[in-house]
């Protein structure tokens, strides 16, 4: 038996390399959802969207860091009040924490971040309760399969 030399050794890590470049660029390459399916006709059983409109980033109301803004879809959302939903989503999940971290709270609006996306989440003559369940319904949507309402 011949003792592997250094081909068969570089042979291995180039494998690995590939291998790791491969999921990688697989990673990068998750499909791009429409604006419709980013945020639902409906969400939840009560609430359901009246306008939906793309936002050019230096447009939208207190982004997070611009350069990491891929884009911003915004939705307003009648139920038992109303509802406006603004969207972004960033470059990387780090980013949309980090949006998290720094977004400063205030009367009347909620945010929160779920893989690549930041979702901040304002109302008008709506009930906490009924804007708690908007946005439970929302979060197992964001970031899940386009039929996951």
């Amino acid at each position: 038996m011949v003792p592997p030399g250094p081909r068969a050794v570089e042979c291995g890590v180039v494998s690995r390399r590939k291998l790791l470049a491969g999921a990688a660029a697989l990673a990068g390459c998750r499909a791009r959802r429409d604006a419709a399916a980013l945020l639902p006709e409906t969400v939840g059983e009560e609430w359901r969207r009246t306008a939906l409109r793309n936002v050019e980033p230096a447009e939208a109301l207190e982004p997070p860091a611009r350069s990491a803004v891929r884009r911003v879809v915004q939705a307003d959302y009648k139920g038992p009040g109303e509802v406006e939903v603004t969207l972004y989503e960033l470059t990387s999940s780090a980013a949309a924490l980090d949006a998290v971290q720094r977004f400063p709270a205030a009367p009347g609006r909620v945010f929160f971040y779920k893989d690549e996306y930041f979702v901040l989440v304002g109302w008008r003559n709506a009930e906490r309760q009924a804007v708690g369940e908007f946005v439970r319904a929302l979060q197992r949507h964001v970031g899940g399969d386009a039929g996951a309402a």
